[in-house]
């Protein structure tokens, strides 16, 4: 469902009792990308169970929250390194200090508004982001640009696949 008034949510880390629910957020996602023009991101299965299992162990798994507690919303928000972001073909990364990574965004419904607020909840807590999404994903490039990054080459992912890297810097600091 498709609606244009935005849904306000709360956001707090996953646990272990969030895995089912995560897992059909990601299956809505997926079914999305798929009918949507992306038909190649998140097959075979990424992101399963143990990569969900992984993120929430390391305790960067995150649920959003409609009003009645109900996770709408998943995302991972993880500290440096991305080892997939060690080399960037046809760019380079605009600042090489610690940055986090979002990954694995993904919304259980089309409400207008959940994505950008795990967005915002994100560049709260950093302001030096990157991410990395497939060519088709343009739901997700735009939120990217609207968010503030900028494409800035492109990274292979584990399965050698290209995937567009965005970065979100901090203003650089002044030459000395």
């Amino acid at each position: 469902m498709n609606n244009c008034n935005p849904l306000s949510v709360t956001i707090r880390k996953a646990g272990p009792e969030d895995v089912d629910r995560i897992m059909e957020i990601i299956h809505r996602a997926t079914a999305f990308m798929h009918a949507s023009g992306n038909p190649h991101q998140w097959s075979d299965g990424y992101p399963g169970r143990a990569q969900i299992a992984g993120d929430i162990a390391a305790g960067n798994s995150y649920v959003a929250l409609d009003g009645h507690g109900t996770p709408v919303a998943t995302f991972c928000l993880m500290p440096s390194p991305e080892p997939n972001y060690a080399i960037v073909h046809d760019g380079a990364w605009r600042d090489d200090r610690p940055y986090h990574v979002i990954h694995r965004i993904a919304c259980a419904v089309r409400r207008r508004g959940i994505a950008a607020q795990c967005m915002a909840w994100c560049m709260a807590r950093d302001s030096h982001l990157r991410a990395d999404t497939h060519r088709d994903n343009i739901p997700m490039q735009h939120l990217l640009l609207r968010s503030g990054f900028r494409p800035v080459g492109t990274v292979f992912v584990a399965d050698g696949t290209p995937r567009i890297a965005f970065e979100r810097c901090p203003e650089a600091p002044e030459n000395g």
